[in-house]
């Protein structure tokens, strides 16, 4: 079963748990009504037998839907719920057809039109209450209308002859509506799940960095704040390391933008393969990168630092079979900051302090970085 099949399969169980309640209470006021339909012309032994069979099928059917609301199971989980579903609702309908026309004598005319009637509007009904899944809608009208129609068709009296043949008509036309109400139920789920698709992968796209596929400065934003704030909550250490590669103008002007597009997306490799699941990590833009550290004291995260700055200055960068060139970048590392703003202000500071002091270099946010606005915009002139 592929990923669209177990989508529309597990949207049908729970579309059939939530409106089976409702059919699962008139089956038993039906069978009482039955019941005293019947009460004045058959014998009262048998039909208490079978009443007492349908009040308890109603009672097991409605303990079924409320564990499956108790539960709330979502995803796989729903597939389990199927099968128990099914064999309650066939054994109710099994009972309904099969075993009334079994245990209550049919010999007079008025009960076998009376038991026809009640049958034959069940299964209709089922046509829309148990629609949701094929099998189960064309089983219960197949369990309804058959044992009814035979019983009506071979009961020998001109009347049963052309009721039954009244009964096949109407039995054609239920199978007609499970049929296109399939197909459209189908039909529905099938759009909303490629709705589904087209909305995620959308959602992808809006905070993925197409080039290296790491999260991009608006998801950052998005995710950062937050790990920030359940680290602060629960006391814990959270470092920022921003970088960006050096000479990286250099880079695109002597060996062409796609060079610089090699270099990026080797970088945002090493950072996938190495960087925890709770670490949020960015492209923030050109090529500059931010990664957030939570639980990460400030000793710890500059060994992270040097260890990425290690790798990049010893991974090569393949421009064709006979060119290789190397970079490296200039880190800064902060541990200071109430919010995302400032530490992502602090640890700029601290890497463009590392590219004054020659580049290549992994340097902590300490309070003496703090410079004025003009200095800090001196970054175009550090790239260069």
């Amino acid at each position: 079963m592929d990923a669209k099949e177990q989508y529309i399969l597990t949207k049908k169980i729970n579309l059939l748990y939530l409106n089976s309640f409702t059919p699962a209470i008139v089956s038993g006021v039906i069978g009482l009504s039955l019941a005293a339909t019947l009460w004045q012309t058959v014998n009262h032994q048998p039909l208490l037998v079978w009443l007492s069979i349908t009040l308890l099928m109603a009672v097991i059917r409605v303990s079924l839907f409320l564990s499956y609301k108790k539960h709330q199971p979502t995803g796989k989980q729903l597939l389990k719920w199927e099968t128990p579903y099914a064999i309650s609702l066939f054994a109710a309908i099994l009972n309904w057809s099969i075993g009334l026309l079994i245990i209550i004598p049919i010999e007079n005319l008025n009960v076998v039109f009376i038991i026809s009637i009640f049958s034959i509007s069940l299964a209709t009904g089922a046509t829309s209450w148990y629609g949701q899944i094929r099998y189960m809608q064309i089983g219960t009208v197949c369990l309804f209308f058959i044992p009814t129609i035979i019983a009506l068709l071979t009961h020998g009296e001109y009347e049963t002859l052309w009721l039954g043949i009244t009964a096949c008509f109407i039995f054609m036309g239920c199978l007609l509506t499970c049929h296109l109400s399939q197909q459209t139920l189908n039909d529905h789920f099938e759009l909303a799940y490629e709705l589904k698709k087209a909305i995620k992968k959308a959602k992808i796209l809006a905070h993925t960095d197409v080039l290296t596929g790491l999260n991009n400065r608006r998801a950052f934003f998005e995710m950062a704040p937050k790990t920030l704030t359940k680290c602060q909550h629960s006391a814990l250490p959270v470092c920022l390391i921003t970088f960006d590669i050096d000479y990286f103008k250099k880079i695109n002007d002597a060996f062409g933008h796609a060079a610089g597009d090699i270099a990026l997306q080797r970088i945002a490799s090493l950072l996938i393969r190495n960087l925890r699941a709770v670490d949020v990590c960015c492209r923030l833009g050109g090529e500059e990168f931010a990664v957030l550290l939570p639980n990460v004291n400030l000793k710890k995260a500059m060994r992270v630092a040097e260890k990425f700055r290690k790798a990049i200055m010893a991974m090569p960068i393949v421009i064709s079979r006979q060119k290789n060139i190397s970079i490296t970048a200039s880190f800064g590392v902060s541990d200071i900051g109430d919010t995302i703003d400032e530490m992502l202000n602090h640890a700029d500071q601290a890497m463009y302090q590392a590219k004054n002091n020659g580049r290549n270099l992994v340097m902590a946010y300490e309070a003496e970085f703090s410079t004025p606005a003009n200095q800090i915009n001196t970054r175009k002139n550090l790239r260069a």
